[in-house]
C-alpha cells in the first residue's frame, strides 16, 4: 500500500497558502497515485470502490523482490557496483521484507526499462516488480492479490479458478472479507499481477478484486524554523492545545479546555486508544504507566512487535504522545486522554500493503480498540478523487460497523496538509470516519489544513506564531529533537490525535454510545471558531472547520449530562387545521428539525403520534396552527425528561464552558 503521514512538524515562516515549508511533522502517507480518465487498451489498469484508474510508471522508483531479507538491506550497495546511484533517504528497505523499493534517478520510466535491467541482473535479486507513479507517490505490484466474492466458494470453485487464472488460494482473508482470499500468481511472475485482478474483477462475481500493492513511506518538506486540573509534567506549560493562556504568542482559549474536561474525566482503563502509524515507541517514560500499552501490532512484518525498527519512525511516537501520553507523572507532557490505554499498531513503516492495512483496522477491533486514530491519507496536490481500495475500507467497515460489541470503533482520519479539498481523499472523506483538520494557536484555520464539505472537525495545531505541539519523541538520537520530546509536531498529524483523544475522554464518561452518536456529539459541543471567516451555513457547517473546534470539556460535559443520544419524542397535532382544513394524511403539516446535523422534516397530523429523533441542541420548529378561533400552537409532544425542552419552539440545551 502507498501512503505518506500526515504530520505537521515545523513551521516558523510559511507563507499562507503554500505546502514547501512542511517538516517532518508533515509527513504525509501517500496512498494512491491514481490517474483517472479513458484508459487505452495497452496500459495497465486496477479497479477500486467499482472505478477503473490507470497505473503510470513509476520517474522515481524501482521495486525489487530480493532472494532474501539480507538481499534486500544489500541492494543499495550492489546496485551502486553497477553505477546507479540509489536514494537510500528515501527508499523503503526492511531487514525483515524481501520486497525493497529503491530511489532511482527515472525509475521504472528510464527509457526502455534500463534501471529495471540493470537491477534485474544484481546479486540476489529475484526480480524487478512493476512500479506505477510519479515524482514520490508509488504503487508496487508484486505476486500477491486480494479477491473477495460474492458468495463462498467451493473447493471445485476455488480448483476451477486456479486453473483458469493461473493463482494459488494462499489464505483467507478475514472476518472483514468473509468470502475473499489472499492469492498469488502461481509462477511468481509479478507482471502479470495487475492484468489477472482486473480480469478476476471483471468475470467473476466478486465485490473487489486488485494488487496488494505494496508501498512506501516518504517525509515531506523541510525542518521550519473555571475549576482547572493542571498537571505536574514538565513540559505542560508549553502544551498550549490543552491549556492557552497566551504563553509563546498563542491566543488565549485556542486550546481545546483540557484542564476544565479533566475534572469530568482524565479517560479510563476501559478505553482504548488504537494508534496506527510508524513504530510506535510504547515502552517511552511517558507511555509505560502501569496498564497503559495493550498488545500491539506490527502490521509490516506480521508480528506483535510495533516498535520503530530504527531512526526515520519517530511519527508515531509523536502522535501517540498527543493522544495519551500519561500524567502527573513529574515527567514531559500529558496527552489529552492520559488515563486511557494506548495500543500501538505499526503500518506506514518501511512499506506496507492494502491487506497489511485492513489487517491493522481488523486487529484492531477483534482486541478492543475503542478509538482507532490514523494521521496518514492520500497524497495532495493531485486534484482527482483518490479512492479507498476495496479491501481496506472492508477493514474499516469491519471495525466501525462491528467493534466494540456492535457499538462501532471511533475511526477518525487526518484531512490532508495540502490546503485542497478533502473531499478527494477516499479516507478523511468515508462517511464511516471523522474527518479531521486543523486550527492554530491563533483561533483560524492552519494555512495547510484541506477543506470541504466532508470536514467534520478542526483541532489545534501547528500554523500559527508558536514553534508547534509539544509532544513524546521517539528516545535517544532517533526521534525529530534528539531527545525523549519534540516541541514542534504538528499538521493535521496531529489534529487527529488530539480529536480522537477527546473522543476516548468521552466514552470514558458513556462508553455506551455508538459511533456515530459520538460523532454527533463532538460536532453538536464544537466551538464555532473563527465566526466572521468560517462561513457557517444554516447547519452550523463551515467548509474550513467543519462543525468548528473539537471542545473535551463541552463534550464531556454533555455525555455526562447524556446530551450526546439523540432526542427520542413522539408529536401529533390536536384539532389543528391549515388552510381551513383539518390536518390528515393528506393536508399534513411539517415538523423541522435537524438529526446527524442534517435538517430533516416529518409528516404530522391530528391522532396520528409521529416518533422523531432529533439532535441535541437542534432547533425543532412546529408551525402555527389554526384551532378554529385564532392561530395557536396546538400539539401532543411526549418526551422522556422535561430537561429536553423549554417552550415550542423547542430547542434541547447543550451545556457549554
Amino acid at each position: 500500500m502507498r501512503a505518506w503521514m500526515r504530520a505537521g512538524k515545523r513551521q516558523a515562516s510559511a507563507t499562507a497558502g503554500t505546502s514547501g515549508g512542511l517538516g517532518h511533522g508533515w509527513l504525509r502517507l501517500i496512498l494512491v497515485l491514481l490517474v483517472v480518465g479513458p484508459v487505452a487498451a495497452q496500459q495497465p489498469y486496477y479497479y477500486a470502490g467499482g472505478q477503473r484508474y490507470t497505473l503510470i510508471p513509476s520517474d522515481t522508483f524501482v521495486g525489487v523482490e530480493a532472494d532474501s531479507p539480507a538481499d534486500a538491506v544489500a541492494l543499495p550497495g550492489r546496485v551502486g557496483a553497477q553505477g546507479l546511484q540509489v536514494d537510500t533517504a528515501h527508499s523503503s528497505i526492511s531487514s525483515k521484507s524481501p520486497i525493497a523499493i529503491l530511489a532511482v534517478p527515472g525509475g521504472m520510466a528510464l527509457g526502455g526499462g534500463t534501471n529495471a535491467a540493470t537491477i534485474a541482473g544484481v546479486t540476489g535479486v529475484r526480480q524487478v516488480l512493476p512500479t506505477y507513479g510519479r515524482a514520490g507517490y508509488v504503487l508496487v505490484a508484486t505476486a500477491d492479490l486480494v479477491t473477495n466474492f460474492s458468495h463462498a466458494l467451493s473447493a471445485a470453485e476455488r480448483a476451477a479458478l486456479a486453473a483458469r487464472y493461473g493463482i494459488q488460494f494462499v489464505a483467507p482473508l478475514g472476518n472483514y472479507a468473509p468470502f475473499g482470499y489472499l492469492c498469488r500468481i502461481a509462477s511468481g511472475d509479478a507482471n502479470v499481477t495487475v492484468g489477472v485482478a482486473a480480469a478476476i474483477h471483471e468475470n467473476e462475481q466478486v465485490t473487489f478484486s486488485a494488487p496488494n500493492f505494496a508501498g512506501r513511506v516518504e517525509v515531506r518538506g523541510v525542518r521550519q524554523a473555571a475549576s482547572r486540573l493542571t498537571p505536574n509534567d514538565t513540559l505542560f506549560p508549553d502544551q498550549w492545545h490543552l491549556n492557552s493562556t497566551g504563553q509563546n504568542g498563542a491566543l488565549p482559549d485556542t486550546d481545546v479546555n483540557g484542564p476544565e474536561a479533566w475534572n469530568i474525566s482524565i479517560g479510563s482503563r476501559n478505553i482504548t486508544i488504537c494508534v496506527i502509524d510508524t513504530g510506535i515507541e510504547f515502552r517511552h517514560p511517558d507511555l509505560t504507566a502501569p496498564g497503559k500499552a495493550v498488545q500491539g501490532f506490527d502490521a509490516d512484518d506480521n508480528d506483535n512487535d510495533p516498535s520503530p525498527n530504527g531512526a526515520g519512525e519517530e511519527h508515531g511516537t509523536a502522535v501517540c504522545g498527543v493522544a495519551t501520553a500519561a500524567q502527573n507523572n513529574g515527567l514531559g507532557v500529558s496527552g489529552i486522554a492520559p488515563e486511557c490505554r494506548l495500543m500501538p499498531i505499526r503500518l506506514i513503516a518501511a512499506g506496507f500493503t492494502d491487506q497489511g492495512a485492513a489487517n491493522a483496522f481488523t486487529f484492531a477491533a477483534d482486541n478492543g480498540a475503542d478509538v482507532i486514530s490514523n494521521s496518514w491519507g492520500p497524497v495532495d496536490g493531485l486534484g482527482i478523487p483518490q479512492p479507498m481500495p476495496d479491501i481496506i475500507r472492508a477493514g474499516l467497515d469491519y471495525a466501525a460497523d462491528q467493534g466494540r460489541g456492535g457499538l462501532g470503533c471511533v475511526v477518525l482520519f487526518a484531512a490532508g496538509n495540502g490546503n485542497e479539498s478533502t473531499d478527494l481523499d477516499g479516507f478523511a472523506s468515508y462517511p464511516k470516519v471523522i474527518n479531521v483538520g486543523a486550527c492554530n494557536d491563533q483561533g483560524v484555520r492552519s494555512f495547510y489544513s484541506d477543506f470541504g464539505a466532508t470536514l467534520d472537525v478542526s483541532a489545534p495545531s501547528n500554523g500559527g506564531v508558536t514553534t508547534g505541539i509539544t509532544t513524546t519523541d521517539q528516545v535517544g538520537g532517533n526521534g525529530y529533537a534528539g531527545g525523549d520530546y519534540t516541541n514542534d509536531f504538528g499538521g493535521t498529524s496531529s489534529a487527529c490525535p488530539l480529536a480522537a483523544g477527546v473522543a476516548a475522554l468521552v466514552l470514558s464518561v458513556d462508553p455506551q454510545l455508538t459511533r456515530v452518536e459520538l460523532q454527533n456529539l463532538l460536532q453538536s459541543t464544537a466551538q464555532k471558531i473563527d465566526p466572521a471567516g468560517g462561513n457557517y451555513d444554516a447547519n452550523g457547517h463551515s467548509d474550513l472547520y467543519g462543525f468548528g473546534k473539537v471542545d473535551a470539556f463541552a463534550a464531556c460535559s454533555a455525555a455526562e449530562s447524556g446530551l450526546g443520544v439523540p432526542v427520542t419524542f413522539s408529536v401529533s397535532t390536536i384539532n389543528g387545521t391549515t388552510g381551513g382544513k383539518p390536518t390528515d394524511a393528506t393536508n399534513p403539516v411539517a415538523v423541522t428539525y435537524t438529526l446527524r446535523n442534517r435538517v430533516r422534516q416529518v409528516a404530522v397530523w391530528d391522532g396520528s403520534p409521529v416518533t422523531v429523533n432529533a439532535d441535541p441542541g437542534s432547533l425543532v420548529a412546529f408551525p402555527n396552527l389554526s384551532n378554529g378561533s385564532g392561530t395557536a400552537q396546538r400539539w401532543i409532544i411526549n418526551q422522556p425528561s422535561s430537561r429536553w425542552c423549554r417552550a415550542a419552539p423547542l430547542r434541547w440545551p447543550r451545556r457549554t464552558p
